[in-house]
C-alpha cells in the first residue's frame, strides 16, 4: 500500500475505494482485486498505469 501510496497519493486512494465501495455495496456483486485495480485506474493518469499493475500482479 506505501508503494501505491506514494505512486498515486493518498487522495486519488480514498476517491478509488470510495468509487469501488459504492458500485459494490450490497446487494450487487462483491468486489474483486481487478475490481480495485480498475478504480485506481480510473483516478490516476495514464502514466501511473503500468506501475499500479505492477504492484498488483507481481
Amino acid at each position: 500500500m506505501y508503494e501505491l501510496y506514494l505512486l498515486i497519493g493518498e487522495e486519488k486512494i480514498n476517491k478509488a475505494l470510495k468509487s469501488l465501495l459504492s458500485k459494490h455495496r450490497f446487494p450487487y456483486q462483491p468486489a474483486t482485486t481487478l475490481d480495485l485495480v480498475s478504480a485506481l485506474k480510473a483516478t490516476s493518469r495514464n502514466d501511473k498505469h503500468n506501475g499500479i499493475d505492477k504492484i498488483f500482479n507481481e
